[in-house]
């Protein structure tokens, strides 16, 4: 074999430059890198514990980049990214030719009605029982007037009024757009902000039934008759709500899933479906599911088309 020829020398390399020290307090700017999965923790929700987990993962050792810094990179791109979402939902809603809202408690709290589940809803106040006990067929007939306390501090929510999500979806069906709300709520702002056809899963608190004769009381009739409300025959005033313990109204039910049956795109707003049977509804639509909600939804089965993390009344941006 031919002897290899000899490879010319390395060129020395030049020493590298001494690079200068970092100020210690001068803050960085956020390489998009270092963005990526707070952006992505942020398309689930945002809570304090992220903002602080999301500030020790970009800064490194968690003080080059505060939390008030995080929160303001966090929000931007929330707000940003709800804003595109909203643009694709307003364009999904323009090409449906039969879209149905379906919704929770989440669409209410904006107008000062505690939701049931939230660290700040019914769930969380102290009373002598838990709250499905309270509000339950059994406890009703037993205990009226500890259940009538209750309905009247929680739940008579007569002072109320509708708030951005509800006058938006009420001018979506005036528009043609949405055809028709399904609500799990018992408070009556969908009708009082103008939807017309509302399908109440859970009854209504505008008006009660007289257990005994079936007459009807309106809920302004009901407060004047307190503290337990009876008719005329001697009876009690029944709130037209379902209670734990009843089933829910086969009209009403029906009529739910004919709306879901024919619907092409199906909104979801304010709950976290967790509640059943109302949440297994969603069974009866083949339609585009698109979830706005502040928390994931609990339900595994459910595979939204667009998932918009934030308040329902984001809403107002498709009028």
């Amino acid at each position: 074999q031919e002897p290899h020829e000899p490879q010319e020398p390395h060129e020395p390399q030049e020493p590298h430059e001494p690079q200068e020290p970092h100020e210690p307090h001068e803050e960085q700017p956020l390489h998009e890198s270092q963005l990526f999965l707070p952006k992505i923790l942020n398309s689930i929700f945002v809570t304090p514990l992220y903002g602080i987990f999301c500030s020790i993962l970009c800064g490194g050792n968690g003080t080059r980049y505060p939390v008030d810094k995080t929160y303001e990179v966090i929000y931007t791109f929330v707000m940003e990214d709800n804003e595109q979402k909203i643009k694709r939902l307003k364009q999904m809603l323009n090409d449906s030719k039969y879209a149905v809202f379906f919704g929770g408690a989440g669409v209410s709290t904006a107008s000062g009605i505690p939701d049931f589940r939230s660290p700040d809803g019914l769930s969380a106040k102290k009373y002598a029982y838990p709250f499905e006990t309270i509000l339950s067929h059994e406890f009703f007939f037993e205990h009226t007037g500890e259940f009538y306390d209750y309905y009247y501090a929680e739940l008579d929510a007569y002072t109320a009024k509708p708030n951005a999500a509800h006058k938006a979806l009420a001018a979506l069906e005036a528009d043609g757009r949405i055809k028709a709300v399904i609500t799990q709520n018992i408070d009556g702002l969908h009708q009082a902000a103008g939807s017309r056809k509302v399908y109440e899963l859970h009854g209504t608190t505008s008006r009660g039934m007289c257990v005994k004769c079936g007459k009807v009381y309106s809920a302004g009739e009901m407060r004047a008759r307190r503290p337990v409300p009876k008719c005329d025959c001697g009876g009690i005033i029944k709130p037209d709500v379902v209670l734990y313990g009843e089933s829910l109204d086969p009209h009403v039910i029906s009529g739910a899933c004919m709306e879901l049956e024919k619907a092409d795109l199906v909104i979801v707003g304010g709950t976290s479906l967790s509640v059943y049977p109302a949440a297994g509804f969603l069974d009866y639509t083949d339609g585009d599911i698109v979830v706005i909600n502040k928390t994931p939804v609990a339900s595994s089965y459910i595979k939204p088309a667009l998932v918009i993390t934030g308040d329902v009344c984001l809403l107002s941006g498709l009028v």
